[in-house]
């Protein structure tokens, strides 16, 4: 158990020169991603409750003042496409993503993987990977070298689960298996997977109120050690929103909340090579208001901007307020910090946050897509394009 932690040194600062900050959805807009795509331009996508269905909103210039719009998976369920992920494929830059399609009136779930066939996504195969149980938060990563999926997720009231993609498309896959039993345990899970080969996944275990990983003991998985990122006092829902990045081949990085005090934690982890072992420490970098429903926070590493991690997270630390906040490690374990505030409205605004990064050495874009959930009324998808302060644009 970590004891109370004192906050970062931090500095406020014009980290981004924004662009815009403009609406691309008004039907929906939970559970945003943005990824730039094969096209070297973003595609940003979320959930929309119209259309019932993945929304996908591919931008045709660098500053996204020309657009397209398709809706992939579209059905008559408003649930469909419910926390959805989403990557670039390393090979061929085309969006991945998993998501559960969910019908709550039959209590009915099923977690699918989708594949983009061109970088606006205006043609695409859905494929489900499971409907037993009751699939909800999902992640998956691409192994170094075959680039298939390995996807984890969380099964409601049975625990953390994965799959093994044995084909591109994940068309052929494993069963399920389970990492980690227990009625709440695998919610928030994050993946990496290491140069060895090796899958490493963070949970949130609620039925231990802890953040936790898993490290597999070989490439499908078929052994793996549990161990502890943090807990905090007795009752705190320490870690229950959460993501993860590899920092470099042996260590991952990470964000997570205690939703009981509203703290907002960096933590960072290394690997013994040849062990089980895995050594984490954690920092306080922020407060962001107790009970923040929604966080879902991001981090990322925009190599040609910062060697460090960047991140996004939502803050309602002001009453009745919600905060889209942008941060820049100093460090590769964030012991200070610069942090930019990215917009600012009523209840609800800067949730469900999603980083995109076009950088290279000269200069570069980041793009940061989010939620506005405007005080809880209606959902609107919003997309953030910016240039670091300490970069011309390209």
């Amino acid at each position: 158990m970590l004891g109370a932690l004192a906050l970062v040194a931090f500095s406020t600062a014009a980290l981004l020169d924004v662009k815009s900050d403009q609406l691309i959805g008004t039907f929906g807009g939970r559970y945003t991603n943005v990824k730039i795509v094969s096209d070297g331009l973003p595609l940003a996508c979320f959930n929309s409750e119209v259309e019932g269905g993945t929304s996908c909103v591919h931008c045709h210039d660098r500053l996204c003042q020309n657009v397209s719009h398709t809706v992939v998976d579209r059905s008559l369920n408003s649930n469909n496409a419910r926390f959805i992920v989403m990557h670039a494929h390393p090979e061929t830059g085309l969006a991945v993503m998993t998501y559960a399609d969910q019908h709550q009136s039959t209590n009915q779930s099923t977690l699918k993987l989708d594949t983009c066939h061109d970088a606006a996504c205006s043609t695409y195969t859905v494929t489900p990977l499971t409907s037993e149980g009751y699939p909800a938060y999902s992640a998956f990563a691409f192994a170094p070298h075959s680039h298939l999926p390995f996807v984890v997720y969380y099964n409601q009231g049975v625990g953390l689960q994965f799959i093994a993609c044995h084909s591109p498309r994940c068309d052929n896959h494993s069963s399920p298996a389970t990492l980690a039993g227990g009625a709440d345990a695998g919610m928030y899970p994050s993946v990496a997977i290491l140069d060895t080969g090796m899958p490493f996944i963070s949970f949130y275990d609620g039925d231990s109120l802890s953040l936790r990983w898993v490290l597999c003991g070989d490439v499908g998985c078929q052994s793996a050690t549990l161990g502890l990122v943090g807990s905090g006092p007795a009752g705190h829902e320490y870690g229950k929103y959460n993501a993860m990045v590899l920092a470099d081949g042996l260590s991952s990085s990470g964000v997570y909340v205690d939703d009981t005090t509203g703290d907002f934690f960096f933590y960072n982890c290394r690997f013994v090579p040849g062990t089980a072992s895995v050594a984490c420490s954690s920092t306080k970098i922020d407060e962001i208001g107790v009970n923040a429903y929604g966080v879902f926070p991001e981090i990322d590493i925009c190599r040609a901007y910062s060697p460090y991690p960047v991140m996004t997270y939502f803050s309602s630390a002001a009453a009745a307020a919600g905060q889209l906040k942008f941060a820049k490690c100093a460090s590769a374990t964030c012991d200070s910090l610069e942090m930019q505030t990215l917009a600012n409205g009523t209840v609800g605004d800067g949730r469900d946050s999603s980083i995109g990064c076009l950088t290279h050495d000269g200069g570069g874009y980041i793009y940061v897509s989010y939620l506005d959930y405007n005080g809880g009324r209606d959902k609107h998808a919003r997309l953030v394009t910016a240039v670091p302060n300490d970069a011309p644009e390209l």
